[in-house]
């Protein structure tokens, strides 16, 4: 198994300027709830600060691991609820963090480095966990595969939440080629550990151990790839790191060919057929340990110890069946052996739920927003209040006309009250002339129906704009789901309520206008017969004028009923 080393950073002061930042926007009443979390965000950090755990003790390093989780729990709330950098209203604290191969410094306000520095950490304690297991004695293989399966996960996450981020804030370990090896090896670590496991406890399965074996190298070949390509290559360790990653893989393989000619051997006792495959298969293991005389001087003494007892056993068996072969079988040996098939076993296992883990405070500091965001909520809803007022402002105006225009002109109720008159008065006849332009009774009518149809084009404008958003929030549900804690942008269901209400008010008013509509029309339908007399000549008009005897008439009570609206 192969150590790697923490990453260190120095000591930073969060908890003054996070306080200050949630007085300036949240009052010093938030501020006073949420310093005891803060304080323990600054002591967390305190503890993290250099990891120099004994590397053996699986306690230590569980009760470092808690530390982690709960400081990065607690990052992500503050990460989203808080802008960091020179700007304004954001946060200015620089981080400083230094490679874990060459002590390269990196100072940074970028808070994804923050981030990605404690999971690599977490990563790292997770592999050496894996390691204290597997060099336990007892059987303790299963609970270094978890580790090592941790791990894989991690170092996943981090490439995940790295995305297309520029480079220029992290150092060589948080490259995406580091990440990537990285991940291969806490792989071929873990298939490892599988395979060591049933080698114990099921030797009699062959073909089994050689599917196993031969994945374990076939990730490690992988990790070796990256590992020998520049500048991973260049660091000082690299020699000596792809050297023990090199070895590992040839172990492996070596183990996988001998697995599969012990499987011939074996067969060939029931069948007396397939020892020559067998031979094939064990020299083929043979060409593997050759170099790696030159590598024992870069191995640990267990790993070392590992190495002998099976270069001695497959020595043994090599021996012992081209002997068999040689006295009673035989069988021509094939110039290549077969190649054993792979068989991965364990998938990474999830920290996501640990890395969510609830404290006190994270209630409130969940619904914290950057004051950036706040400004560019204010700027949009008033837009969208503007756009949406507007519209309804010109509804309302339209929807005016209709009692305005003839209440103005004191239309057709002034017909009624003529009496006595020759003729039509010229500053009536003027009013009716008016009212025929605007298009009379007919024109009342489409007015009416235009209305309506605005009132139906605003209504689909609202609903339209309640589905955006929902889509929207079902979008935002469905990247948190996919991605987890990558996903740190503030709910979308939160952030759209005020924006819900004020949508919901602009209904109101839309139902509401849609009622006193339909109100009008009915009221014009009803005073159609009246309202036609508008279209008569002067001259029709004239001669309806009522006789003097009836100058006490009163007006038609649909006209009436139709001016008081």
């Amino acid at each position: 198994m192969i150590t790697l080393n923490f990453k260190q950073t120095d000591k930073i002061d969060i908890y003054t300027p996070l306080t200050r930042n949630i007085q300036e926007t949240s009052g010093p009443e938030t501020s006073a709830t949420l310093e005891p979390t803060i304080k323990r965000f600054q002591q967390l950090r305190d503890n993290l600060i250099k990891i120099s755990v004994p590397r053996s003790d699986n306690g230590e390093l569980e009760r470092v691991g808690r530390d982690l989780k709960e400081y990065l729990s607690m990052w992500t709330n503050i990460s989203q609820g808080f802008t960091f950098g020179k700007g304004k209203d954001s946060i200015d604290i620089r981080f400083t963090w230094y490679d874990s191969y060459n002590r390269d410094k990196k100072n940074t306000t970028n808070p994804l480095v923050e981030r990605l520095s404690m999971l690599y950490n977490l990563a790292i304690l997770y592999n050496q966990m894996g390691i204290n297991y597997a060099n336990m004695p007892g059987d303790k293989l299963k609970e270094a595969t978890n580790s090592f399966l941790t791990a894989a996960w991690v170092f996943d996450r981090i490439k995940l939440e790295m995305g297309n981020a520029s480079q220029g804030d992290f150092t060589l370990d948080l490259s995406e080629l580091n990440v990537g090896m990285c991940g291969m090896l806490m792989r071929a670590q873990a298939q490892q550990c599988t395979y060591d496991k049933i080698k114990v406890t099921r030797a009699d399965k062959a073909n089994l151990l050689a599917k196993l074996a031969m994945q374990a190298a076939e990730y490690y070949a992988a990790a070796h790839g990256c590992a020998n390509t520049p500048p991973l290559s260049k660091t000082s360790d690299a020699k000596t790191f792809v050297s023990l990653i090199k070895f590992h893989d040839n172990l492996l393989r070596a183990q996988a060919y001998f697995w599969n000619g012990v499987m011939y051997h074996e067969r060939c006792k029931e069948t007396t057929e397939g020892i020559g495959k067998g031979v094939a298969n064990l020299r083929r293991a043979n060409t593997y340990l050759e170099p790696m005389a030159k590598m024992e001087k870069y191995l640990p003494q267990q790993t070392l110890n590992y190495y002998k007892d099976f270069a001695q056993k497959l020595k043994d068996r090599t021996e012992l069946v081209e002997k068999q072969n040689t006295k009673l079988y035989h069988e021509p040996v094939p110039e290549v052996a077969d190649d054993p098939e792979l068989m991965p076993y364990g998938q990474p296992i999830s920290l996501e739920a640990e890395l969510a883990t609830p404290y006190d405070g994270q209630e409130i500091l969940a619904k914290m927003i950057p004051l950036a965001v706040r400004q560019l909520e204010r700027e949009y809803k008033d837009k969208v209040g503007g756009l949406l007022g507007q519209v309804f402002d010109i509804a309302k105006q339209t929807d005016s006309v209709q009692q305005d225009f003839l209440g103005k002109h004191n239309l057709p109720a002034a017909l009624h009250a003529v009496s006595g008159e020759q003729k039509i008065p010229d500053d009536l006849w003027q009013r009716i002339k008016e009212c025929r332009e605007k298009g009379g009774a007919e024109g009342l009518e489409k007015l009416a129906t235009n209305v309506a149809a605005l009132a139906d084009n605003n209504n689909a404008s609202i609903q339209k704009l309640l589905a955006d958003l929902r889509q929207e929030e079902d979008e935002d549900e469905a990247m948190r789901a996919k991605y987890g804690a990558v996903w740190t942008r503030a709910r979308s269901s939160v952030q759209n309520q005020q924006v819900k209400q004020q949508v919901s008010y602009f209904r109101d008013m839309y139902e509401k206008g849609k009622a006193a509509d339909s109100t009008v029309k009915a009221m014009i339908e009803s005073s159609k017969g009246e309202l036609g007399i508008l279209e008569m000549t002067r001259e029709e008009l004239t001669a309806r004028i009522p006789k003097k005897e009836r100058t006490g008439e009163q007006p038609s009570p649909a006209v009436t009923k139709y001016h008081r609206s």
